[in-house]
Order: C-alpha cells, then sequence, then structure tokens
C-alpha cells in the first residue's frame, strides 16, 4: 500500500466500522425498554426466533449472497458486467426470501409447538424478517465494493433510526411486547428492501446472463 492509499484506507475502515457499530448499538439502545416491556418467556421466543432466522439464513446461503455479490463485481471489467452482478444478487436474495417463507409457513406450526413459542406467525414474521435482510446486505456489500462508505452508513443509520422508532411505538405505545419487537423487525427490512432495491433500479440494473 503506498502512502496516498493509506489514508483513504483507513477512512473507509473507520467509516464501515462506524456503520457495524450503528447496527449493534440498536439492540443496546433498545434493551432498557425491552427489559420493562418483555416479560422473560418472551425474551426467550425472541431469542429462539433469532436463532431460527440466522439458521434459514444460512440454509437458503443468504449470508454468501452478498460476499459473492461483492467478489463478482470488483472481478467485473465493465459496467455491465457489475450490473448483471447486482442483479443476480438481487434477484437470488429475492428467491431465498419467497423460498424460505414459503417453507417456513407450512412448517410454522410444527415449528411453533417444537419451540414452544406460542404463534405459527411469530414464527413465520421473524425468520420473512431476517430473509429479507439480505437485500440491505447485498446493497452495503455492493457500496463496498463501489468505496461508498457515506452510503454505507446512511444504510445502517437509517436501519437504526427506523427500528428504534418502530419499536418505541410498537412495545412503548402500542404495548404489543414481542409481537411488537418482531413486526417492527418485519416492517423495516420490507421497507428497507423496497427503497434499496428500487434505488439500484434506477441506477441501472442488467439481467443476469
Amino acid at each position: 500500500m503506498n502512502k496516498q492509499a493509506a489514508p483513504s484506507f483507513l477512512k473507509h475502515a473507520a467509516v464501515y466500522a462506524l456503520g457495524d457499530l450503528l447496527v449493534m448499538a440498536g439492540g443496546i439502545v433498545l434493551l432498557p425498554l425491552y427489559t420493562r416491556r418483555l416479560g422473560l418467556d418472551e425474551f426467550g421466543s425472541l431469542e429462539l426466533l433469532e436463532r431460527l432466522g440466522e439458521i434459514a439464513g444460512i440454509c437458503l446461503l443468504t449470508r454468501g449472497i452478498p460476499l459473492a455479490t461483492f467478489a463478482h463485481y470488483k472481478q467485473s471489467l465493465d459496467e455491465n458486467g457489475r450490473r448483471r452482478v447486482l442483479g443476480a444478487g438481487l434477484l437470488l436474495a429475492l428467491a431465498a426470501t419467497v423460498a424460505g417463507a414459503g417453507a417456513v409457513a407450512l412448517a410454522a406450526p410444527a415449528l411453533s409447538d417444537g419451540l414452544r413459542v406460542g404463534s405459527a406467525t411469530l414464527v413465520w414474521i421473524a425468520v420473512t424478517a431476517s430473509l429479507l435482510d439480505s437485500f440491505s446486505v447485498v446493497a452495503q456489500a455492493v457500496a463496498q465494493a463501489r468505496q461508498e462508505s457515506a452510503r454505507y452508513v446512511a444504510i445502517a443509520f437509517g436501519q437504526f433510526l427506523t427500528k428504534v422508532a418502530l419499536c418505541i411505538l410498537f412495545v412503548a405505545v402500542f404495548r404489543w411486547g414481542a409481537w411488537g419487537v418482531l413486526l417492527a423487525s418485519l416492517l423495516r427490512a420490507v421497507v428497507f428492501a423496497a427503497l434499496l432495491a428500487a434505488g439500484e433500479c434506477r441506477r441501472g440494473l442488467l439481467r443476469p446472463d
């Protein structure tokens, strides 16, 4: 690394670290709200459902899609190739989300009984919200590939504010408990998936070859 590149590298690294910090900050900021408004059984159910969403994402490759998109985006030699890569990443994220949501809808009653979370709908909401987040992660991966660190942080900060605002509304004001937490996650995921996909479409996408 030459001397000119070092400051730029450190600047981008610091900005990306800030984005990751904002993602984790949501849970910390909301912790006092959860401890006052949620019961111990609801805490346990939320933890189980979060792990279930992560397992579903691993099985459906949603954790790998952003990494693959980033790698192939950087390897593309021209703009059309990069647009095809991004189109492929978003298409795969959509396919994984639809497949996962459909499969969990069928298995939700059995999963609800097995995990003792009390509602098949809660299972579906939790997994679908987790899978929808792959759209945001793909968009952030492409922002990293383009070295758009400010965009990366803007996405993270927007998600942070949206999550906090919705959780306060649903949990503190409406008193929906665990339902409020998961509905806030689902609504945030839907909004950002739609906004980020629409934004990339406006910038130009091409059909994967």
